[in-house]
């Protein structure tokens, strides 16, 4: 008899559990369903780190391919779809404002729900020596 008990309290209890632990989870979706501001802010830190860090223009070249590839598949699991256009200029690579900066990028952020209920873009320059302006 004391072996069923035991069974029995270990049932009750593991059931307990699984009930609460649905209660327990944080859902992060929520707040990153309406922070595109903060994803464009990383995409651009990002950006700029990989700039800054490329010896070249060609290694710079290879990392964004890199990078936007990362950032689809990053975001992608949080519903975001990701439009990231990177025009690279070599011939500007050491350019300081108020010449061409050598590289253009354009970003749009669609996030929601089945037909992508917000859209968020922002266009910038970036200098290797100075950052984005």
């Amino acid at each position: 008899m004391f072996i069923v008990t035991m069974i029995f309290l270990a049932g009750m209890i593991s059931a307990v559990q699984i009930l609460l632990l649905a209660y327990s989870t944080m859902d992060a979706s929520e707040t990153l369903s309406n922070n595109d501001l903060y994803l464009l802010n990383n995409l651009k830190d990002v950006t700029n780190q990989t700039l800054t860090s490329a010896e070249n223009c060609e290694e710079f070249k290879t990392r964004l391919k890199e990078l936007k590839t990362f950032l689809a598949d990053t975001y992608g699991s949080f519903e975001y779809v990701t439009d990231i256009d990177f025009s690279v200029n070599c011939d500007n690579w050491n350019n300081t404002p108020p010449e061409d900066a050598p590289v253009t990028v354009s970003l749009e952020i669609k996030s929601g729900s089945g037909g992508y209920q917000t859209v968020t873009r922002e266009y910038y320059r970036v200098y290797r020596n100075v950052g984005i302006m």
